[in-house]
């Protein structure tokens, strides 16, 4: 062994970003030290909006997302992936501006990371759309996820027919590997 540090472009807590040339992907994202920033209306809905705002100005067509307090998840298919890296920069920049305004504190970290996967078949997309959708719950905030405002239940409910909603409960959330120890 030469004593030279080798680093991995795979280091945990620097995960490699890698685009197929159009896909769709789950991303999920956690604030630093797991802290709950994001912890009134005002802050999860800026969240929120600027999230579904970004995506629109980066081509990003979002099928389901959940932002809570420390984290959020996002579903969403994208014929250029290879700008989320600016997508999620531009939204992580904007809204740790705003969640340190509203605490009053300046340079404060707020983002952690990201993760994101690609999804390769239709029941691993089916079973993310509904585990996204159900994060609220997941994680003891609501009963039912069509109350919390900041995800998507609420829309895919107005949305989409009975037997989609009906295929989508069908899945088990606990049995999907997502990185979400919030």
């Amino acid at each position: 062994m030469s004593g030279k540090l080798v680093y991995s472009s795979n280091y945990p807590h620097r995960p490699p970003h890698r685009f197929s040339e159009r896909g769709t992907y789950i991303v999920t994202c956690g604030t630093y030290n797991k802290e709950r920033f994001f912890k009134n209306d005002e802050l999860l809905k800026h969240l929120t909006v600027s999230m579904l705002d970004f995506a629109v100005e980066y081509g990003w067509i979002l099928q389901a997302w959940s932002v809570l307090s420390n984290h959020y998840h996002f579903v969403a298919e994208s014929k250029s992936p290879s700008n989320l890296p600016g997508f999620i920069r531009r939204l992580h920049a904007v809204t740790a501006l705003k969640a340190n305004r509203f605490d009053n504190i300046q340079g404060r970290k707020v983002w952690w990371n990201y993760w994101e996967s690609e999804i390769d078949s239709y029941d691993d997309w089916l079973s993310r759309v509904h585990y996204v959708n159900q994060n609220p719950v997941k994680h003891g905030i609501v009963a039912h996820a069509v109350n919390y405002p900041y995800c998507s239940a609420s829309w895919l409910e107005m949305k989409a027919s009975r037997e989609f909603i009906k295929t989508l409960d069908c899945f088990d959330i606990g049995e999907i590997d997502v990185m979400d120890d919030y």
